[in-house]
């Protein structure tokens, strides 16, 4: 992550979405802001793609992310299935 807010691609698609965050409920804007934060876990990958459409390689780094998520969930939920079947 780049400390030059002007300069960091992810801090910019973030802020260009506050207007939207601010119309939010508190419980909703709290969920959001979690799901923009994941795109600082990619912030090598976004910057080497994200010309001429930053909010693009944002989109498909947020579905990535939601993507690896699911499969760790399905995974785990495998395990638990094995170990009761082992009780």
């Amino acid at each position: 992550m780049t400390l030059d807010p002007n300069s960091d691609i992810v801090a910019q698609i973030i802020k260009s979405y506050e207007g939207y965050a601010a119309a939010l409920g508190a419980e909703k804007r709290k969920r959001f802001d979690e799901l923009l934060n994941f795109l600082y876990e990619f912030t090598e990958a976004i910057n080497v793609k994200s010309e001429p459409f930053a909010e693009e390689t944002a989109i498909v780094t947020l579905v990535l992310k939601q993507h690896l998520l699911i499969e760790d969930l399905k995974t785990e939920v495998a395990r638990l299935k094995n170990s009761e079947g082992r009780r």
